[in-house]
């Protein structure tokens, strides 16, 4: 938890789980502090979050959006909800893309791989072909 003009409160199974827990926050803050100064953050597409995901999983930590339904695979509303008076909002950053949460089947697995039909791909490639022949051509 992030109190604004305190700093920080991390809690843990014992003192030692909330030590690394703050260790890690602090490193993060500042990673996102330092980062700013490059521009804008770049977030990852689903299917690369996704991969990361698999790969905590297979390295054996756990997450919350390994046993949530209804979990966004950033997760970046997990605690929105239970704020009433005032629901904190994003300034500092753009907001995260939302994802269908990791126990749903990912956005990129329904759609098809190519929109374009088959015809027109090849019409294209021929006439980009063409346009590049006759570019050398002319030049020899």
């Amino acid at each position: 938890i992030i109190l604004k003009n305190h700093g920080t409160v991390s809690f843990g199974k014992d003192l030692v789980d909330a030590y690394w827990k703050t260790e890690i926050l602090d490193a993060y803050c500042r990673i996102l502090l330092l980062s700013k100064q490059l521009g804008p953050p770049e977030y990852l597409n689903e299917q690369k979050s996704r991969e990361l995901l698999d790969l905590k999983k297979k390295l054996g930590f756990d997450d919350p959006r390994f046993h949530n339904e209804n979990c966004d695979l950033c997760g970046n509303s997990a605690f929105r909800d239970g704020y009433k008076e005032q629901i904190p909002v994003q300034r500092a950053f753009p907001k995260a893309p939302d994802f269908p949460g990791y126990l749903q089947e990912p956005a990129y697995a329904k759609q098809s791989s190519c929109s374009t039909p088959a015809a027109v791909s090849d019409d294209v490639v021929k006439m980009i072909t063409d346009q590049v022949l006759a570019a050398l051509s002319a030049r020899a």
